[in-house]
């Protein structure tokens, strides 16, 4: 898992307008139990909401909901 983790930081560090990678390291890391890094991952989704908003509304519920965020 860890290996996972370290190709998809990569790809998202080349291509950070795609939150499906962020989105599939936050799962990677509920995986493994790592809650924080989890948290960490998702709210970087929602604090990104504005810049990418149009290419990745679908996994900007997830991460508001894994977050307890209830902006909308």
């Amino acid at each position: 898992m860890q290996e996972r983790i370290r190709k998809l930081t990569q790809v998202a560090a080349d291509y950070p307008e795609y939150m499906t990678t962020f989105a599939d390291i936050a799962e990677s890391y509920l995986a493994m139990d790592d809650r924080d890094n989890a948290r960490r991952t998702y709210q970087h989704i929602v604090d990104h909401q504005r810049q990418f908003a149009h290419i990745w509304t679908n996994e900007l519920g997830k991460a508001y909901l894994f977050t307890n965020n209830s902006r909308s």
